[in-house]
């Protein structure tokens, strides 16, 4: 719920809150060892930093999605976390 509640904030333009609740949903996927969750949260994390240092995640996000075997890394980013399109179009 803490990634939903995330890309919600992001909608709102709430981007410091919604930088809070994507790291506690990647705190919360490190102590659950969720694996499918840590390219969505990672790629959305990206989107909400910005910048060089957020395309350079976003990037990496997306190599992890296609090293699990995703064989069209951004779609399933986006199917994990469907703000991002609006996001990107925002930014």
């Amino acid at each position: 719920s803490l990634l939903i509640e995330a890309q919600l904030a992001g909608i709102d333009g709430e981007t410091e809150r919604a930088l809070e609740l994507t790291r506690a949903a990647a705190r919360g996927h490190t102590v659950l060892g969720v694996a499918l969750t840590e390219a969505p949260i990672a790629y959305l994390e990206g989107l909400l930093v910005g910048g060089d240092a957020g395309r350079a995640q976003r990037a990496q996000a997306l190599a992890l999605a296609a090293a699990q075997g995703w064989k069209n890394p951004r779609r399933f980013v986006a199917m994990e976390c469907p703000v991002i399109n609006w996001l990107e179009a925002k930014s």
